[in-house]
């Protein structure tokens, strides 16, 4: 199993609130590392959560990894899982990390290349 991309900082919902420390795309899973506190007396304490690339649902060969305007969390992220559930990502760039994230994974499940992505070019403004 290899690192294929990684981001840190990332707010996730879905069952469970949480705050991010490393999220990791492995050409195999994804790998969520972050602090949990059994209740507000309990020592924080590092937790990783895997997550299998094959239980991210998939739709006539494409995977069900989407970006949305979610009325609650704002520019996300959205994985929707064979099980029904589904989970959002915030990241802190979402115009460049997300479409990012979005194609890396997709490529990674599909086993297609990996679309570029370029940033738009800002229009300079007239001076008159």
């Amino acid at each position: 199993e290899g690192i294929v991309l990684q981001a840190q900082e990332i707010e996730r919902y879905g069952k469970t609130e949480d705050a991010i420390d490393e999220l990791i795309l492995t050409n195999k899973s994804l790998i969520l590392i972050y602090e949990y506190k059994a209740n507000r007396r309990a020592k924080a304490e590092q937790k990783i959560d895997k997550v299998s690339l094959e239980r991210i649902k998939t739709v006539n060969g494409n995977p069900q990894v989407m970006r949305v305007d979610h009325e609650d969390y704002g520019d996300v992220m959205q994985i929707l899982y064979v099980d029904g559930s589904r989970e959002y990502f915030m990241f802190w760039k979402p115009k460049k990390d997300i479409p990012l994230w979005i194609n890396t994974i997709n490529s990674v499940i599909t086993g297609e290349a990996i679309e570029e992505i370029v940033e738009p070019e800002k229009k300079e403004k007239k001076k008159w």
